[in-house]
């Protein structure tokens, strides 16, 4: 019961007890916010003002967003002391501030609040993508999540390695790179800017990744003679790709450092090739691959083979177009032959019974007994001086129905050459050709 008395009496003490106004602060007046233009998007400022308050010997100022106070409160030394910079916002975001006066310990109620919003650059756009087709790049990328309170202007896109860059409107969210080089490295960043500043604020980078090259060099490349004594077989090893499918090989026959015959190969899997119809003599080889990219570099050249070459067609002196000098040769005297039998086996080599008489340097039918069976097409040609050595820059032309024409070159010495045809059967046909001057 004594206890309830004390209580009791304490109570009633303190509510007969006033705390004199003398002790007493009016909160601030004349509150205001403003936002600040300026600074990257996560370092966006405020300044904010009132009037000073008699008595005050510091102000706290607060920080609200969406009504939920943020970070530390803002403290300010000094009774004459009106405005504080508020910093560490994010652009393009609104913020309410409110401020109350402190009179040693003495607090004065919050201010009305005010509502400020810093202008930065944009938030940056998030990573972006890259994806090729051959050596043509496409950048694409999303909208930022905040342009920092000024509508963006551009987007400039750059490939970080070699520097190159492209702007963009603002309403793209996409760029194409078609100058970049072969087999390099490649990844992308994207800054988004608006009036701020010309800089912006840069995405990260794009994962990296290689763009495709060209094949690399062919190695392993070799040349042998076949069981053909006029033939030389040419293989290869296949080489790194790099990015982009093989689709295609170059041969190249060399004699004396220069390319006397090139054989391009469709076939993406071959490895070897055989030069047939060759003269005696040393042969090397080179090979390149290609891809969509392009083509890459010659093999080493492959160390030589000696050829022995084609049987020479006559032991008649040596004629003209092959090397050495020839000797003219009157036109022989035709032998009247049989013409061939409609029944004659198609896989028996046949000759001309008829020598063909050419003029050097113009078109001229030459008749050669084929079965009527054979097929030309793709046949393998060429025409020898009686000395076995190939005629360089003879010109064979075969129809669809086997008509067949020569153009020697207009150098060749008169003489008797023999024409020969290597068809798909694998038999030759041959016919004499007998050179004149006009």
């Amino acid at each position: 019961m004594k206890k309830i008395s004390l209580t009791l009496g304490f109570l009633l003490f303190f509510n007969l007890i006033s705390i004199p106004s003398s002790l007493a602060i009016d909160a601030p007046g004349s509150v205001s916010a403003s936002g600040n233009r300026g600074g990257t998007y996560l370092t966006g400022t405020v300044t904010v003002r009132w009037a000073p308050v008699t008595g005050a010997t510091h102000y706290a100022v607060q920080t609200l967003l969406s009504g939920t106070a943020i970070g530390d409160v803002t403290s300010i030394v000094g009774q004459a002391s009106n405005q504080v910079v508020v910093s560490g916002l994010q652009g393009g975001t609104e913020y309410t501030f409110r401020v109350r006066a402190n009179a040693d310990g003495v607090l004065s109620n919050w201010s009305s609040s005010v509502a400020g919003t810093p202008i930065t650059e944009p938030a940056p756009a998030p990573k972006p993508t890259h994806a090729n087709t051959k050596l043509s790049v496409t950048v694409r990328w999303t909208e930022p999540s905040s342009d920092g309170g000024s509508a963006i202007t551009s987007y400039v896109v750059t490939e970080v390695n070699s520097g190159t860059s492209k702007s963009v409107t603002p309403s793209i969210f996409s760029a194409q790179f078609d100058d970049l080089s072969a087999g390099s490295d490649i990844k992308f960043n994207v800054r988004s800017i608006n009036d701020i500043n010309t800089t912006g604020s840069v995405s990260t980078n794009s994962t990296e990744s290689t763009l495709p090259n060209v094949p690399a060099q062919v190695s392993g490349v070799s040349i042998n003679q076949t069981t053909q004594k006029d033939e030389a077989a040419v293989s290869w090893s296949v080489p790194a790709a790099r990015g982009s499918a093989i689709q295609s090989y170059t041969v190249y026959l060399r004699q004396s450092g220069r390319d006397i015959q090139t054989k391009e190969m469709s076939d993406a899997t071959a490895t070897s090739h055989v030069f047939s119809g060759l003269s005696a003599g040393q042969y090397s080889a080179q090979v390149l691959a290609t891809n969509a990219i392009g083509a890459g570099a010659r093999s080493n050249e492959s160390t030589s083979v000696t050829i022995d070459g084609v049987t020479p067609a006559s032991t008649a002196p040596a004629s003209g177009g092959g090397g050495g000098t020839p000797t003219p040769t009157p036109t022989p005297t035709p032998t009247p032959t049989a013409s061939p039998s409609p029944s004659a086996s198609p896989s028996t080599p046949s000759t001309s019974a008829t020598p063909s008489t050419v003029i050097a340097g113009k078109a001229t039918p030459v008749k050669v007994i084929i079965p009527s069976k054979v097929r030309l097409n793709q046949a393998q040609t060429k025409i020898i001086a009686s000395n076995g050595k190939k005629i360089a820059n003879a010109v064979i032309s075969i129809s669809k129905n086997n008509k067949i024409s020569v153009t020697m070159p207009k150098n060749t010495k008169p003489g008797t050459y023999t024409l020969q045809i290597k068809a798909k059967n694998g038999k030759t046909y041959s016919a004499t050709v007998v050179v004149k001057r006009k």
